[in-house]
């Protein structure tokens, strides 16, 4: 599929095109095919100028209060953990590898879910478990001071003298 539009130099636009898989294979635990997307910018001339590739799987889930949680039509009964993304003496400058073996491990483990703590993991992570086949919630950051005033909050609040 080839959509394009043309800017000028130093022209900006928002772009958005529809895209269909005709019969695709679906991502799931036991299997977690992972289809391709790319993305070119070409100059004048139709050179390449910049290009993406994107992996990205297609399921369809599903939760019910009754059925659980359903992937692809199957009910399914997650196994999982946590996951605080802690590198002693690195921290967010940890290397691919170290995300990738922290997913390869979850898996080895007998985990097919994982919950992660309330800020943005790394990308890293989140594609080895694409290509791993592990569930991933990522939770909302801040949730801990939804619906709370200031002055219920112990570590904000004032003590009486």
């Amino acid at each position: 599929m080839v959509s394009t539009l043309d800017l000028e130099a130093g022209e900006s636009s928002h772009f958005e095109c529809d895209l269909t898989v005709s019969d695709p294979e679906l991502w799931s635990p036991d299997r977690p095919v992972l289809h391709r997307a790319m993305v070119m910018v070409a100059g004048a001339e139709g050179e390449a100028v910049d290009m993406a590739t994107a992996g990205f799987g297609i399921r369809r889930i599903a939760f019910s209060r009754s059925g659980g949680f359903h992937i692809n039509g199957r009910r399914m009964r997650l196994r999982g953990t946590n996951r605080l993304q802690e590198f002693p003496y690195a921290g967010y400058a940890a290397p691919r590898a170290a995300h990738y073996r922290d997913a390869v491990r979850i898996k080895e483990a007998g985990f097919d879910y994982v919950r992660l703590a309330h800020y943005p993991h790394s990308p890293h992570f989140l594609d080895a478990c694409d290509e791993l086949g592990i569930v991933v919630m990522a939770c909302i950051p801040g949730w801990q001071f939804m619906g709370w005033r200031v002055s219920r909050m112990p570590a904000l609040r004032t003590r009486a003298s």
